[in-house]
């Protein structure tokens, strides 16, 4: 009986071993993007499928249908788009929230500039939401690698979680080449429609303007420099209670990120 025992003991002990190492196999990379899928986000894998090139086609807000061509490179935390759209073309920066893709575009003489709001696929393809300040119409687009079928439907914004409108305190840090920099200052956001107008005021005369769009949890916002003519791409993760926290990085600023938080007054 004590042998039949014993022997049974061991079994238990070996069995549960055994299921134990199966468990360790599992990676915690493994582990990570099974918790990050139920959240529905993707991975650098996929995102550094977003490189290439690709076909697009849009609407304008004023109904005119336009297509071209679109491609994007990586440099290290941020992402260059370029547009070729008939014989105008246009310079992108952009980060990667989760599936969402986010960039600040102008024209070649910087006399323009905007924000667009793309879901990224699997499927890899992208299907965005767009406006140039100052507007508050909205644009859509698509775009899509040259072997795959794009979507039939254009991407549709979900309302914030909390609203951004307002006036808050921001504190930042803006990266240099020896030591972060930072600063303080405050920032107005303006709705109109699905649109937002965003003004900083930092020190005492350092003043930029933006426009953002809101997608559930992220508020990301294409900004400008007055003097001289430069643009740049900041997202923020829209908190509970109300607090922004963000990352941004200027145009050809060689993927290089700064922080940004803001707090209401």
């Amino acid at each position: 009986m004590k042998k039949c025992l014993i022997v049974s003991l061991l079994f238990l002990l070996v069995l549960s071993l055994i299921v134990s190492c199966i468990s360790k196999d599992k990676s915690p990379s493994q582990k990570e993007e099974e918790v990050a899928e139920k959240r529905g986000k993707i991975f650098s894998k996929t995102q550094n499928k977003l490189v290439g090139s690709y076909d697009i086609k849009g609407i304008n807000p004023n109904g005119a249908k336009y297509k071209g061509k679109l491609t994007i490179r990586k440099v290290i935390d941020a992402y260059e788009i370029k547009w070729q759209v008939g014989e105008g073309s246009y310079d992108g920066t952009g980060l990667v929230d989760g599936d969402i893709l986010s960039v600040a575009f102008a024209n070649d003489d910087r006399t323009m500039f905007g924000i667009v709001v793309y879901k990224i696929s699997t499927k890899e393809w992208l299907n965005g939401v767009w406006v140039i300040h100052p507007d508050n119409k909205t644009g859509t687009e698509i775009c899509y690698k040259s072997d795959v079928t794009p979507p039939t439907e254009n991407y549709k914004l979900i309302s914030p979680s909390q609203p951004v409108e307002g006036t808050y305190k921001i504190s930042g840090t803006s990266p240099a080449v020896e030591s972060t920099i930072k600063y303080s200052g405050t920032v107005s956001v303006i709705k109109k429609g699905k649109v937002y107008d965003v003004n900083w005021s930092i020190g005492e005369a350092e003043n930029y303007i933006g426009v953002g769009l809101a997608n559930n949890d992220l508020f990301a916002v294409a900004y400008a420099a007055p003097q001289p003519p430069g643009f740049g791409i900041v997202t923020y993760t829209i908190e509970a209670d109300g607090k922004l926290t963000g990352r941004w990085t200027a145009h050809k600023a060689g993927g290089v990120l700064g922080t940004e938080v803001w707090k209401k007054q």
